[in-house]
């Protein structure tokens, strides 16, 4: 009785709020919206009028029995909310909290419960538009054919994800700014997610230590930067269209990035650019010639003097080595 209550309170206060915030009302509805949870519903944003369907609860007490969505839905609970999700065929259960996401297929059964007093949750549902997007250019990016889980998956966030989601909530939800407008922000996400999933080492990794990871993710403007880099890292852009990205001037970031990474942003999206190529060498799936081009370069020339300024040896000669 007390869930019927809630669901016909809240219904009733967003007509006379005249503020559509679930599926009903805004974008085309998406499965497994079409009732709301049981529980006190502090706030509740739902819209789907986009390949990147976004969803945002919070609640005290929480609980929707199973359902299913028609697309993938990623999971993502935010401050110090924890939600054990139980799956049908397979039969599976997983606790979700904010270091870590869960990736689920479309159409899997599941239920949501919380397992800490406020449940608070973003969910991003990308289309297959949205998905068969991004892996048209992640096989020659990362040099794997990709392969999405079949399954749920809970995997850990990484730094980067971590930054990306709280910009994400910033502007999708608590600021509603369209959807076309954070599109960049939707696919630097999504690349992320799939990153993770699909080949969790990045190349620089091992290169770039924690001592670096913690100087970019420390300074939002370095963080900025970085992502708009790693976003077009194979594609010519402006000093200026980075500082413009990163909210600062070129001569600032050039500053920043000197005094803390001990290099230019230039310097840092070549280096970068080296080090996805020796993966791909490494992988012995493309010539050297091939990885120059995949990487951005014109010619086998200029890439292999890059290369070996970084590795000390041309790519065909590490070739030839391994």
């Amino acid at each position: 009785m007390f869930g019927v209550l809630t669901d016909l309170s809240y219904i009733l206060r967003q007509f006379i709020m005249k503020k559509p915030s679930n599926s009903f009302f805004k974008g085309i509805p998406v499965a497994g919206f079409e009732k709301l949870p049981r529980g006190k519903l502090l706030s509740q944003f739902v819209d789907f009028a986009h390949p990147v369907g976004a969803a945002y609860e919070r609640c005290i007490g929480y609980f929707k029995g199973f359902h299913t969505h028609d697309r993938i839905n990623l999971s993502f609970p935010r401050a110090s909310s924890i939600i054990e999700f139980k799956t049908k065929n397979p039969q599976a259960r997983f606790k979700v909290e904010e270091k870590s996401f869960l990736w689920m297929p479309a159409n899997v059964d599941h239920s949501q419960d919380t397992l800490s007093t406020i449940y608070d949750n973003l969910a991003i549902f990308p289309s297959d538009e949205a998905i068969r997007s991004i892996l048209k250019s992640f096989s020659k990016r990362y040099g794997v054919i990709p392969e999405l889980p079949k399954e749920t998956v809970h995997k850990t966030r990484s730094a980067l994800l971590g930054e990306l989601l709280n910009e994400y909530f910033l502007e999708r939800v608590l600021e509603s700014k369209p959807p076309d407008l954070i599109e960049d922000l939707s696919r630097q996400i999504l690349e992320e997610i799939l990153r993770i999933l699909i080949c969790p080492k990045r190349a620089s990794d091992k290169d770039s230590g924690i001592e670096r990871d913690e100087k970019i993710h420390g300074d939002p403007i370095i963080a900025k930067a970085v992502r708009f880099l790693e976003a077009h890292l194979f594609e010519s852009f402006s000093s200026k269209a980075v500082a413009d990205y990163a909210g600062t001037s070129p001569a600032s970031l050039f500053r920043k990035f000197k005094a803390e990474l001990e290099m230019a942003p230039g310097q840092y999206a070549l280096s970068r650019r080296m080090d996805e190529a020796l993966a791909l060498i490494k992988s012995k799936s493309y010539t050297a010639s091939d990885v120059g081009v995949i990487v951005g370069y014109a010619d086998l020339s200029s890439f292999s003097k890059a290369f070996k300024t970084k590795f000390g040896v041309s790519p065909s000669l590490y070739l030839k080595n391994k």
